[in-house]
């Protein structure tokens, strides 16, 4: 049997529509976020393997050359400080976006979490609308039954 929902109307709709939206605007900024992150760690890892690869380079050097060269090693510590600053430049840059990317988490859960119970007050009041509906049917049928039995023996 199919439920009558004419005449339902639920007071929270327009709320529990702006929620939906809210909950993807959000799912989409998350999306995006981690994005941001993903390749700002690529750029953390490069940098990293960069640097392991220079300071493995700079010690195999030294193992090489017996007569240690004073302008070499400026240049290749000046190297490795450059790289260690840029490392350290965009491991900072990257907790900043890891922590934004929490951040709109943290909103997109309790978003989501506001729109459930929307959710389920929703079903709820569909649920009482579908009981009071039902009451109001089978009161019509008592009635009609009533009427019918009245009208049997009267006649």
């Amino acid at each position: 049997m199919t439920r009558d929902r004419r005449g339902f109307e639920y007071a929270l709709d327009g709320v529990r529509r702006l929620t939906g939206w809210k909950v993807d605007e959000l799912t989409l900024d998350l999306a995006r976020s981690q994005g941001e992150v993903a390749l700002q760690q690529g750029r953390v890892d490069a940098l990293d393997r960069e640097l392991r690869a220079a300071s493995t380079r700079l010690m195999g050097q030294r193992q090489v050359d017996a007569i240690l060269d004073i302008g070499a090693e400026r240049s290749a510590h000046v190297y490795l400080i450059r790289v260690q600053q840029a490392l350290g430049s965009e491991s900072a840059q990257l907790r900043i976006l890891q922590e934004q990317m929490e951040t709109v988490r943290a909103a997109l859960l309790e978003s989501r979490r506001f729109a459930d119970s929307l959710d389920r007050d929703r079903d709820s009041a569909l649920a009482e609308h579908d009981l009071t509906v039902a009451r109001l049917y089978f009161a019509a049928a008592d009635d009609s039954w009533m009427q019918r039995q009245h009208g049997r023996k009267t006649a």
